[in-house]
């Protein structure tokens, strides 16, 4: 239903006022609607995405609140506090102000947005008109800039402050006195399921993406831009991203240091108990004797001391490894492809891969 509301309001009444006014298509690739990559792909592929993705990432996130309940992390007497933190966080996100202060961020962005296409590329032709010698906005450009821009702009930010919420959130809850255990087998003392929530936003960085390099497009074929012009800018971005979603992890290192610090200490402080009784095995030749139930038993509890001991050594700094990112960086790259077969034939781009990889 959002969906095809958003639709209604986004894109259908653009098409229609450029149908009346002539500019749906005029015969040229750089001042029709229809061939505004960067409109096509905002309003039909990217906002409908924003909003079908809300639910989905929304349940994962609540799972992720769960187990640190449910995983015993939080001590008893901290409980209620934790829900309270959660429900205000969440409720901020909820408040009318917030909308508010979105909205206007959004109308200030597009008009700056607006003023840098206008002044300095061609890909605002078809939202502009000349009357009397001065270039201003035509229908179509209004119901752009007014309504439509501003509008899927107000779900990506929407969603940029729900990361920052979310980091808010993993701060104020790393501060709970959280039971963390050295010995885990995640390395991070039990918070390994917290590298999930890195890939959980994926999908918001492949709408993010997919309007961008609608963007880029429209650069690339209306005002001859290459594609080395976007190098550093793509490099940019995409470190930005990782930086951006992995951020509200780092609340836990501290944490997770002490923790390690103090756990190897005391592991220290009992290996002068646990190795007394160690004693190399007969030599070579030397005549085996059977071993006995006490020597069997302590090398057992031996093994399990240096499997603990080894998992407190590996204790990570953050609860997220370099390979969680891989899913955030593949939905955040997948839509440049389309770009770069603008200036690079696919054929050439599959002759290079299989060139590079055997």
């Amino acid at each position: 239903m959002k969906v095809a509301l958003a639709f209604f309001v986004c894109w259908l009444p653009l098409a229609v006022l450029s149908l009346v006014y002539g500019n749906f298509w005029t015969g040229h690739f750089h001042d029709s609607f229809i061939t505004s990559l960067e409109a096509q792909t905002r309003f039909l592929v990217s906002l409908p995405i924003l909003i079908l993705i809300e639910p989905m990432i929304n349940f994962r996130l609540k799972k992720t609140l769960l187990q640190f309940h449910d995983g015993g992390l939080i001590p008893e007497h901290r409980i209620e506090e934790y829900w309270n933190l959660v429900k205000r966080k969440i409720g901020f996100l909820q408040n009318s102000w917030t909308y508010f202060g979105i909205v206007v961020i959004c109308y200030i962005q597009v008009a700056a947005i607006f003023y840098f296409e206008v002044n300095y590329t061609s890909l605002s032709s078809w939202q502009l008109e000349e009357v009397n010698g001065e270039i201003g906005l035509n229908t179509v450009g209004k119901w752009a800039v007014f309504v439509s821009r501003p509008l899927t702009l107000f779900f990506i930010y929407r969603w940029i402050l729900r990361v920052f919420v979310w980091g808010r959130i993993l701060a104020r809850i790393s501060n709970l006195d959280l039971r963390l255990s050295p010995f885990h087998a995640d390395r991070v003392g039990g918070l390994g399921f917290l590298a999930f929530s890195v890939s959980y936003f994926a999908p918001f960085t492949f709408a993010v993406s997919v309007a961008l390099a609608g963007n880029v497009a429209d650069l690339m074929l209306v005002d001859s831009m290459k594609l080395v012009d976007f190098r550093l800018p793509l490099l940019a971005y995409v470190i930005l991203i990782s930086l951006f979603f992995t951020y509200p992890l780092f609340v836990f290192s501290r944490k997770l240091v002490s923790l390690k610090e103090r756990s190897i200490f005391s592991m220290y402080d009992q290996i002068k108990f646990v190795y007394q009784k160690a004693e190399l095995p007969p030599s070579l030749g030397a005549e085996s004797k059977p071993m006995e139930d006490e020597k069997i038993a302590y090398i057992a509890s031996l093994s399990d001391f240096n499997a603990m001991m080894d998992n407190v050594l590996n204790l990570r700094a953050v609860p997220f490894q370099v390979r969680d990112l891989f899913p955030l960086w593949a939905l955040t790259l997948v839509p440049f492809i389309f770009v770069i077969m603008i200036e690079i034939p696919l054929s050439e781009i599959l002759s290079r891969v299989v060139s590079t990889l055997f």
